[in-house]
């Protein structure tokens, strides 16, 4: 069991307080309490799982100031906002923070407006006694643990959270390395305290020995050998200075790291060339140069990625294994440099791709139908021309990004460009900009809304973003003769004064259209 921002809500601090936005992030686990008076937003800061107190004293004036707060706290990974003395301070809510904290699925709890005899200390004392209490039970950790994993962008779900969280909880450093003592991952406790690995080593020279206390630094280290569940050899090493750390947790790191590896098809085997994959989406590029150097492959002759999307349902199943399987096939048989792997809710393939080569466009081609037809792939993006290996994680982060948003914007594709995932993205850069931003694209196509034809807006967006600006497939996917299309798009033209086929107006169209379809879905 995990305390919930939905739990805190029945402790005797917060029963007064009505949730006025972000409803369905109510789940989310709270592991810790903090006050956000200033603002303030370098990664430092970030503290997943952490719900958060404000008045908003600092920015109480300025509205989109606000919103902003409210994005980056959730980009940080806070799970909810209490929002104290509002009558006193923000005087009003405005409707773009409730519009900004819906959008975000980030919960914000009003206490009474003008009640100040509640303190911060109240509520802090009372979320974290329930967190304290929740973290008896024998299974907190590991249930709590996983939970949270699940709760990640995927783009975060990574073995160095996995030991972040583990080195939270434990105040201690860990390190996981493989059997030849190479790092996969590490974490260090605090933050700030980055300790050399091998004074951890030294403490082991004894083969045979498991735990060691060094006096002079008044470190305890461990060590536990294990396996995944791919049979790869491990070892988890720990460092710490408080007394929090026993052989029971570590233990219980270790179960979380297995169950980790096997519900998102982690690799965290160094002697497959597929480990690549993790390493480079994690942006962990020393250890993509060291398992390049072990199978002599050249980093640089990798210049594109395609990432699959997996359907929820069938995600751990036969089929994804065997969709990796033909696709492993089909460049076998085109006798072409690439590594596949399963990867968190995805297939990745890494591979090398160039412009206007034939058997390259007929792979992607051969591929692209292999996909086409698979029920087990949701959609998938090409992304080419990477041109350096961190590339591949800013191209891997800009899709978990953007991919919810570009299946809104194109609902009839199942196959993604870089083009419209990093489109998606400009949208989403405007959406978060606030309303006047929004606006600035929106009006101009409030002609056309505020028309009294109702199929104008529609028929613009399905010609624009569907149809590919083609008259007969627009005729064709709204079910209408191709004549009643282009009388549409004729009025359309004399609505909004501008010809939407000619540049620069063709961007800005389409642009505010993808808006209006997002806006009102």
């Amino acid at each position: 069991m995990s305390i919930t921002v939905k739990d805190c809500l029945q402790l005797p601090s917060l029963s007064l307080g009505s949730v006025i936005a972000g409803r369905d992030g109510l789940f989310n686990i709270v592991n810790t309490v903090s006050v956000a008076e200033f603002e303030c937003y370098d990664d430092c800061f970030k503290t997943a799982n952490e719900l958060l107190i404000t008045a908003f004293y600092s920015i109480r004036d300025d509205v989109e100031a606000q919103c902003k707060a409210i994005e980056e706290y959730k980009k940080s990974g806070e799970v909810g906002l209490i929002l104290f003395y509002s009558g006193m301070i923000l005087k009003h809510i405005d409707q773009k923070l409730i519009d900004t904290a819906n959008r975000l699925d980030f919960p914000i709890i009003l206490l009474p407006g003008e009640n100040m005899g509640l303190r911060y200390s109240d509520v802090i004392s009372d979320i974290m006694e329930a967190v304290f209490m929740d973290r008896k039970s024998s299974n907190f950790f590991v249930n709590n643990t996983m939970e949270r994993i699940s709760q990640l962008p995927s783009s975060e779900r990574n073995i160095a959270n996995v030991l972040r969280f583990a080195s939270d909880y434990a105040k201690a450093a860990f390190f996981l390395c493989d059997q030849s003592e190479n790092i996969i991952g590490s974490a260090y406790w605090p933050l700030t305290n980055v300790l050399n690995f091998k004074i951890v080593q030294s403490a082991f020279k004894t083969p045979s020995r498991t735990t060691q206390s060094d006096e002079t630094d008044s470190y305890s280290f461990f060590k536990m050998q294990f396996t995944d569940h791919k049979g790869a050899d491990l070892a988890l090493y720990a460092a710490t200075m408080h007394e929090v750390l026993t052989t029971s947790i570590m233990n219980q790191v270790i179960e979380i790291i297995q169950l980790f590896a096997t519900i998102w098809n982690y690799n965290l085997n160094l002697s497959t060339k597929e480990s690549l994959i993790p390493a480079l989406i994690e942006g962990d590029y020393d250890l993509a140069a060291h398992i390049a150097a072990i199978f002599n492959i050249t980093l640089s002759s990798y210049n594109a990625m395609m990432i699959l999307d997996i359907q929820p349902i069938y995600q751990q199943t036969d089929l994804t294994i065997q969709a990796l399987s033909r696709i492993r096939c089909i460049f076998s048989n085109y006798e072409k440099n690439f590594i596949s792997d399963s990867f968190s809710n995805h297939i990745i393939i890494l591979g090398s791709f160039a412009k206007n080569r034939p058997l390259d466009n007929i792979l992607l081609e051969e591929l692209d139908c292999e996909f086409t037809k698979d029920k087990s792939i949701k959609c998938y993006s090409f992304f080419n021309n990477l041109e350096h290996i961190k590339d591949f994680r800013s191209s891997y982060v800009t899709y978990g990004d953007s991919i919810n948003l570009t299946c809104k914007i194109y609902p009839l594709k199942k196959f993604y460009t870089d083009s419209e995932i990093n489109f998606a993205n400009k949208c989403i850069s405007i959406l978060n900009a606030g309303h006047t931003e929004r606006e600035k694209y929106l009006k101009i196509i409030y002609p056309i809304i505020e028309d009294g034809e109702a199929d104008l807006v529609h028929t613009l967006t399905t010609y624009l973003l569907d149809a590919n600006s083609e008259t007969k497939k627009t005729a064709e996917l709204l079910f209408v003769h191709r004549n009643t299309i282009q009388y549409r798009l004729s009025k359309i033209r004399d609505l909004i004064n501008m010809d939407f086929n000619q540049m620069p107006m063709t961007f800005e169209v389409y642009l505010a259209v993808a808006l209006y379809r997002v806006l009102t879905q």
